[in-house]
């Protein structure tokens, strides 16, 4: 799972990129020792550009941050890309700003626009996850919710003879 998260953020999106955001509760799943009952919201944000790449990452703890968006989402979108807001005020601003009065009338996708129903949909088997890890769920989430034709025994090749996982020897001591 750690190599899928390396190999799934795209470099860029690009044409007319989708994105949405969802909320979901921080989840303490395994930790025996929780010293807070307080549960954060992580915010998760997903992008999809017209290349079939998508992006899909928890961006923010409790609240809006534009100077985490700008770095983590906004600076992989291509300065000519046209962005397809889904009912979220922050990023329909950021829309406005970038797209600058020009008005297409794009196919809404869905696998963005219902992006808070198809992760718990996603999610329900696993009968809940840690938010530590919650980065390598979303990048299995990926690879299911794209368009292209994976080989899976060539995925499986490539993670495991590419240096994807840490070596016994290399942990320190």
């Amino acid at each position: 799972m750690h190599g899928l998260k390396l190999d799934s953020v795209p470099n860029k999106l690009e044409g007319n990129v989708h994105i949405n955001k969802t909320i979901v509760i921080e989840n303490f799943k395994g930790c025996r020792n929780i010293l807070t009952t307080r549960r954060s919201n992580i915010w998760i944000v997903a992008a999809k550009g017209d290349e079939d790449s998508m992006l899909v990452m928890p961006t923010f703890r409790d609240c809006w941050n534009w100077k985490t968006f700008d770095e983590k989402i906004y600076s992989k979108i291509q300065k000519e890309s046209y962005i397809v807001a889904y009912n979220d005020r922050y990023i329909g601003v950021k829309a406005k700003a970038h797209n600058k009065k020009i008005v297409k009338e794009v196919k809404k996708d869905d696998r963005v626009g219902y992006i808070m129903a198809n992760i718990m949909e996603w999610f329900a088997p696993f009968k809940g996850i840690a938010t530590k890890y919650l980065e390598e769920y979303l990048s299995f989430y990926i690879l299911f919710y794209l368009d292209k034709i994976f080989n899976y025994i060539d995925i499986i090749s490539y993670l495991s003879l590419g240096s994807r996982f840490i070596r016994i020897k290399e942990i320190g001591a």
